[in-house]
């Protein structure tokens, strides 16, 4: 797989079973920390994000489609 500048994910994660569920994370985590590729990570699911999200996070709450955090990773 060639580094993308830009990797959008959308629902990596759904469907899969716990231990592919981490495999996913950590590829992820690989592929974004060598630096040369930005993430739009999609999820339901808050937990589910890869650590290597450390610039920004928006939660969108289901059904009213306004953001409702957006801001730096503490």
């Amino acid at each position: 797989m060639k580094h993308p500048t830009l990797l959008i994910l959308d629902e990596p994660l759904q469907g899969l079973d716990p231990l592919n569920r981490q495999l996913v994370r950590r590829f992820v985590d690989v592929l974004i920390g060598e630096g040369a590729t930005q993430l739009l990570f999609v999820s339901h699911h808050a937990e589910d994000a890869p650590d290597c999200i450390t610039h920004r996070l928006a939660f969108v709450p289901s059904g009213d489609g306004y953001t409702y955090q957006l801001g730096p990773v503490a």
